[in-house]
């Protein structure tokens, strides 16, 4: 079956100025979201803070430049397992999303290769 990443945009200024209360609420609906989808859940995660970021481009490391008030930054994802992509986000519409929006996004599945036919 095809993959979609839903890619989680949020405001990291909102969450986490946002008061405790609201931040456990908002956990506790992507707990929810995880059980509710747990047919067609592959995979998902938490990003760590953009200041934890770093850019690499070559050989040059850098720290990623911090968003700025109101800009939306990947902050999680949820990899499903759709019929096809309005399946994937009729999926991404239930995600939670107080702070931000979904990107959904399809996936181009590798399979190993065989080593004996390299």
């Amino acid at each position: 079956m095809p993959q979609f990443v839903l890619l989680v945009h949020e405001d990291e200024g909102a969450w986490s100025s946002a008061e405790q209360s609201v931040r456990d609420r908002i956990v506790e609906q992507h707990y929810e979201f995880s059980a509710m989808n747990k047919d067609v859940l592959v995979d998902g995660n938490e990003f760590q803070s953009t200041a934890a970021s770093l850019d690499v481009r070559g050989y040059t490391v850098a720290p990623s430049p911090a968003p700025g008030p109101g800009v939306e930054v990947p902050c999680g994802y949820f990899l499903v397992e759709a019929e096809d992509i309005d399946h994937a986000v009729r999926i991404a519409q239930r995600t939670p999303m107080e702070f931000g929006h979904v990107q959904v996004r399809p996936v181009q599945v590798w399979e190993p290769r065989d080593p004996a036919a390299a």
